[in-house]
């Protein structure tokens, strides 16, 4: 691991925000345990929003990006938080149930929208024309004539592919030009 000051603070940032976001769920959660009243409501409350907005931020670093990216991951999120939002409204109820069914809705509904936003962007992707260099030209059928461009005004070659190798057979030189060429070895013999 390199300790140049940018990677030490990366560093030190990355354990402030999941600190951050740990201490926001501990007070969100436990403040019911310790405080009464105003207090607690507060508590619970100021946890959550902080835990939100940590959590938030450790969610746009590419590695976590990348994960929640993925289908299952989105899947798993809309549907388990969605659950959980419902069930903690009625189980917890009052400021607690409220809180923790809001934040957990939200997630559930950021996930449903990734999961729309992936859909809408493979429905554009299937429509949309190849980039030019993104693709592959299909390959020959095995036994198959393949004819090479032609290079200063010769004949272009031919090269037969062998239908037990996934390579060009080796022919021989008489073998490698086109029969129909003017230029080919064979007009000469």
């Amino acid at each position: 691991m390199s300790s140049s000051p940018a990677a030490v603070k990366s560093l030190f940032a990355d354990l402030l925000l999941w600190t951050l976001f740990v201490a926001g769920l501990a007070a969100s959660g436990g403040a019911g345990s310790v405080l009464d009243g105003t207090r607690q409501d507060v508590a619970t409350c100021t946890g959550g929003v902080v835990a939100l907005i940590a959590g938030s931020r450790i969610a746009r670093k590419p590695g976590i990006k990348a994960f929640l990216s993925l289908p299952g991951t989105l899947w798993f999120l809309f549907l388990f938080n969605g659950g959980m939002a419902v069930t903690l409204y009625f189980v917890l109820g009052g400021t607690d149930g409220v809180i923790a069914a809001s934040a957990m809705g939200a997630v559930s509904l950021g996930a449903a929208g990734g999961l729309v936003a992936a859909r809408r962007k493979g429905r554009r992707g299937r429509r949309a024309a190849p980039r030019p260099g993104r693709h592959r030209e299909p390959e020959p059928a095995p036994g198959t004539e393949v004819p090479e461009p032609s290079r200063g005004g010769r004949c272009p070659q031919v090269q037969v592919t062998d239908p037990r190798r996934s390579r060009p057979a080796a022919a021989s030189a008489a073998d490698a030009v086109s029969p129909n060429c003017v230029n080919s070895s064979r007009a000469r013999v």
